[in-house]
């Protein structure tokens, strides 16, 4: 029988109650819990809490730090180091062998293109480049068209001379054809350019049988290289600007120089762009290479006629580059500028440099002829010894040969400076420099002379030349009265009138003789002969 609620209470009461008696009747001295608990605290607060047994420690220790990591892996770089410092003999053969092998891989691979083409040339049945020569008839002319034809060329060359052209065609196999240009004559260029297009329509060799003339368009020759020799033809006599005739000299020397081969290239640069010179299978890098005289770059004192020719050319092939380069219609062209020192035999003249000076006016002879005589005798006494024309047609041969951008080259067209013949290095050394440095450079030599002949005076020594002394100024000099006739028959007299020669005898021209003869005699210097002074 489960019981109910209340019995359920009522049997807690009593169990409560029965609890209470029981301990109470046990334990009648226990004080109650809060009595208890705060007995507790006021010991705790008057004694302090029981001490604790002594409980032995860990004692001291170490915690070991932890491992380095793994090194990183090595790289290619770091082991091949390691193994030239472990095995230098055999790093040492590696790059021999390397250089070896890079050289010969260089040279027979422009071979091996030039081979190539030969071959494919012959294939096809004939030679396909063409080299335009302007110019043949100069010093390197011969050489560099013979050179071209062994290269594997079909030249084409201009002269100014029928003789010329018959001459350098006797001369070839076949592959050389001259044609008539006179650069001193402007209106032969179009006839020029209009012969120069039949001929790039006729079969090579010209003296094969059969019909003379390809059959399509397509199996013509393309130009390749164009060479321009015109603008190194013999330069003018030297002489200062201010006596340059510009009519008679000037106008007729940039015709020849820098007109007509510049009217020239203008009409061969679309002869890149013809349909039949885009389908040749050969196509590589085509070349336009101008040849100046590297004597002009610099433009050094008596030469204003070659400077200002030589300027206008090579400013004018900057300017070609930077268009053709804006426009990107000619791929592949090598724009090169050849400085060309000094070439084949001396040009030192035998009459003198007084020779030079027959046309000068007597107060011209006063201003600049003792400095332009102390040059030319410099240039005589001291001169370069030519290079081999050979040599330079073989330099040009090579330039001609490149098919190919090279490894230093850049893939758009651009002018390249090449140095060939005698004295070139120098120049263009010199022609680099700032013109202020340059100035002070070419000035120097005059400076030590003017001040060694103020510095020190010795009397003229018997049997030297006049151009070996540098006096001073005119202008400087006193002048003296008018000398006797007797003086003037006298051995000074006499070499002062070979090398001032006038066509009359002015009191301007008289008056300047006698103050050079009395600097002279005072202040003197050699420049090439050092002699001890007289006692």
């Amino acid at each position: 029988m489960v019981p109910s609620r209340d019995e359920i209470e009522r049997y807690l009461e009593e169990l409560d109650e029965w609890v209470i008696t029981s301990l109470h009747s046990v334990t009648p001295e226990i004080p109650p819990l809060s009595t208890i608990a705060q007995r507790i605290w006021n010991d705790l607060a008057k004694f302090g809490p029981p001490a604790l047994p002594q409980i032995p420690g860990l004692g001291s220790f170490e915690v070991p730090l932890p491992p380095p990591p793994p090194p990183p892996p090595k790289g290619l770089s770091e082991k091949i180091s390691e193994w030239i410092v472990d095995h230098k003999w055999k790093a040492a053969a590696v790059g021999v062998g390397f250089v070896v092998g890079s050289g010969l891989l260089a040279g027979y691979a422009g071979y091996w293109r030039r081979t190539q083409i030969l071959s494919k040339s012959k294939k096809n049945g004939g030679r396909k480049r063409v080299a335009v020569v302007l110019g043949a008839d100069s010093l390197i002319g011969l050489p560099l068209v013979l050179d071209l034809e062994k290269s594997g060329f079909i030249v084409i060359a201009s002269v100014a001379s029928p003789e010329a052209a018959e001459n350098i065609q006797n001369q070839g196999h076949g592959y050389i054809r001259a044609l008539i240009l006179d650069p001193s004559d402007q209106s032969q260029v179009p006839e020029f350019l209009r012969s120069l297009q039949s001929t790039l329509s006729l079969r090579f060799p010209i003296s094969v049988a059969g019909d003379p003339y390809y059959k399509s368009p397509a199996s013509e020759p393309h130009i390749h290289t164009v060479i321009s020799l015109l603008s190194l033809p013999s330069s003018p006599s030297p002489t200062a600007l201010e006596q340059l005739a510009i009519d008679t000299h000037y106008l007729p020397f940039l015709q020849s120089t820098h007109i007509t081969p510049l009217f020239v290239i203008q009409g061969l640069l679309p002869l890149f762009r013809v349909p039949g010179n885009a389908r040749v299978q050969s196509v590589g890098l085509k070349n336009l290479i101008v040849c100046v005289p590297v004597v002009s770059r610099l433009g050094v004192a008596w030469s204003a006629a070659d400077a200002m020719s030589t300027a206008a050319t090579v400013k004018g092939m900057e300017v070609l580059r930077r268009e053709l380069q804006a426009s990107g219609q000619l791929d592949g062209l090598q724009l090169t500028v050849v400085d060309v020192g000094s070439v084949g035999p001396s040009s030192a003249s035998s009459a003198g440099a007084t020779t030079y000076m027959t046309a000068w006016s007597s107060n011209l002879r006063a201003a600049y002829g003792n400095a332009f005589l102390g040059s030319m005798d410099m240039a005589r006494v001291y001169p370069r010894t030519p290079e081999d024309p050979q040599r330079v047609a073989a330099t040009l041969v090579r330039l001609a040969n490149r098919t190919h951008v090279g490894l230093f080259a850049y893939a758009w067209p651009h002018v390249k400076r090449v140095g060939v013949g005698a004295g070139v290095v120098t120049y263009q050394l010199a022609s680099s420099l700032p013109t202020s440095l340059v100035d002070l450079i070419l000035a120097l030599p005059a400076y030590l002379v003017k001040l060694r002949n103020d510095l020190l005076s010795v009397p003229l020594p018997a049997g030297l030349p006049f151009v070996s002394y540098l006096p001073r100024p005119i202008h400087d000099v006193e002048k003296t009265p008018m000398p006797k006739d007797d003086e003037s028959k006298s051995p000074d007299a006499h070499s002062e009138s070979e090398h001032f020669p006038s066509g009359g005898s002015s009191d301007a021209d008289i008056e300047s003789l006698e103050g050079d003869r009395d600097h002279i005699s005072g202040s003197w210097i050699s420049l090439h002969d050092s002699l001890p002074p007289k006692a």
